[in-house]
């Protein structure tokens, strides 16, 4: 092996190395996507599709939907405030091509069980992120949290998770 090479190969090693070293003091070995700032948003996920094909002046994709575990539609995190509590898309690859067959498949809608009156969420402290696997959305109300999470199970299923985190002292009737 050239003399050039293996001082190439010896120094990209402990690049590598370093690399990996700082990363893992950086994250304290915590992954989750809550604490550790360095793995949301790693790739834009934000977008509302208008159109089956959606393209940018460079007739690329205009967005970045998420596919994981084998499948072949992928979602996006709502970019409009008319789509907060849903997820876009989603995108599916028709041959090579991906379309997307719809602006949302669902959307949340939470309202108060008494009076009927609906909870906006363009209204209230929004929070939409992505990490590796998942997309995130988080909306704080003065009454409550909710936190929705989007993953893939499989290559033909995803699953939305759904939590309310009760801020006050009594109980909500939604």
């Amino acid at each position: 092996m050239p003399i050039k090479l293996t001082i190439s190969l010896f120094i990209s090693t402990i690049l590598c190395i370093v690399s990996c070293r700082t990363f893992a003091l950086t994250t304290n070995g915590d992954l989750s996507h809550k604490s550790n700032p360095l793995l949301q948003n790693t790739l834009n996920r934000i977008g509302s599709p208008s159109q089956h094909k959606d393209y940018d002046s460079y007739q690329n994709q205009k967005f970045n939907p998420l596919f994981d575990a084998g499948s072949w539609h992928g979602f996006l995190l709502p970019e409009n405030k008319n789509d907060f509590g849903s997820f876009t898309g989603p995108m599916v690859i028709m041959e090579e091509y991906g379309l997307y067959i719809a602006e949302k498949i669902d959307q949340l809608k939470i309202v108060v069980a008494e009076s009927g009156a609906e909870y906006d969420f363009s209204a209230s402290q929004s929070r939409r992120y992505s990490t590796p696997g998942a997309l995130h959305q988080e909306y704080i109300f003065n009454d409550f949290t909710l936190n929705l999470s989007l993953h893939f199970v499989g290559k033909r299923s995803a699953l939305i998770k759904t939590s309310i985190i009760n801020h006050s002292a009594e109980n909500l009737s939604l």
